[in-house]
């Protein structure tokens, strides 16, 4: 979809030019090219399996938390404003030394640190290890440790699990350099999939902070669900940043998410739960605490610009509803092919009258080519 054809799907939600030049600004490109054929091979696992299957392994006999501390450097420093920026931190997560000589490494203090839950998650793009705090402040502190350099960033109340990606891991950098003759940041460049990590957190609260009353769901049911919703989710994000090499902080990303999210507990996506999760379902109304406030962009959407993408993702949502409702699932390759398919369209082009229609033709006739990672 190209610059006119934006402005003038954008102009039939009846935007004014700064509205408008807001949006296009927001609104992002597909993931996919129009070139890019779906494979239907499942990917293999990263190289970062295999790390992950030691520390399970290790876990087992010394507990998760401790086995966790011994590899993870962030998780052997207190959260702390202005942390991040003292020399004992930064010569431990940048320059690999060891944390046992600085005083500030006294440890990520948990609530609950024998409740940690480790295991892998078998996603549309391959295995990926998960981390379970079953106390919200643990998730949050250990959120604020690998996402913001263990600084006491505020965390939403409406988010309950993330994707980290690119995370430095020492115990692994430690290990390549073994093998090389001479090691230097070139060698470290060139082979990132060998030390980096990725691996979701997850906290045991109600999906989207949405009651178990609202959904009709005893509080265990509901817990349940919502456990299977995020992994879901947060497997279909690192299916964008696998298959397509990016993913982002943005309401496109969480309809493709929320799609493999609903479907993972329900029969068909539903548009009803996908816009009570972000909190629209009394549109024009946003709810206080609705998880569309998260991603509205920086600076954020002005409130004009914001009931425009309001309308735009309602009826994405219900295009991607009867999308959905006309297929029959046949298992993991299916739905890689439905989010391949989902990600080869611009927002604007599912939330179109015709928006089901553009869908079921991608998905049903791609371009099969062999997978390459």
């Amino acid at each position: 979809m190209n610059a006119a054809n934006i402005q003038e799907q954008l102009r039939a939600y009846g935007p004014t030019e700064e509205v408008l030049r807001e949006l296009q600004e927001y609104l992002l490109p597909p993931f996919g090219t129009g070139s890019q054929a779906f494979n239907s091979t499942l990917p293999e696992d990263m190289e970062l399996v295999r790390t992950w299957q030691g520390y399970l392994a290790e876990a087992q006999v010394a507990g998760t938390f401790t086995t966790l501390q011994r590899h993870i450097v962030q998780f052997r420093f207190p959260i702390r404003a202005g942390i991040s920026q003292t020399d004992a931190y930064r010569r431990a997560t940048l320059g690999g030394k060891s944390p046992e000589a600085f005083a500030e490494a006294s440890g990520l203090p948990l609530a609950r640190p024998d409740g940690l839950q480790l295991f892998l998650y078998s996603s549309p793009a391959g295995r990926l290890p998960v981390l379970v705090a079953p106390e919200r402040a643990d998730f949050v502190s250990l959120v604020q440790a690998l996402c913001y350099r263990n600084e006491p960033h505020p965390i939403p109340a409406s988010m309950g699990a993330v994707f980290i990606k690119g995370l430095n891991n020492w115990d692994r950098i430690r290990q390549l350099s073994q093998g090389l003759h001479s090691f230097s940041s070139v060698d470290l460049a060139a082979q990132r999939e060998q030390y980096q990590d990725s691996l979701i957190l997850l906290s045991e609260i109600p999906y989207s902070n949405v009651p178990a009353r609202d959904m009709g769901l005893s509080e265990a049911d509901w817990l349940r669900q919502s456990r299977q919703i995020r992994l879901a989710h947060e497997g279909a994000h690192y299916f964008t940043w696998r298959h397509f090499g990016r993913m982002h902080a943005n309401m496109y990303d969480e309809l493709i998410a929320d799609y493999a999210g609903i479907r993972a507990v329900e029969a068909h996506f539903r548009a009803d739960w996908f816009l009570r999760f972000i909190g629209l379902e009394n549109h024009p109304a946003l709810q206080k605490e609705g998880r569309l406030r998260n991603y509205l962009g920086q600076p954020p959407l002005s409130k004009a610009a914001r009931h425009c993408l309001q309308r735009i993702l309602i009826d994405a949502a219900r295009q991607l509803e009867t999308f959905d409702r006309q297929l029959v699932f046949s298992g993991e390759t299916d739905l890689a092919l439905r989010l391949w398919a989902i990600c080869q369209h611009h927002l604007l082009d599912i939330s179109a009258p015709d928006g089901c229609q553009h869908l079921l033709h991608t998905y049903r006739y791609p371009k099969a080519l062999p997978y390459e990672n």
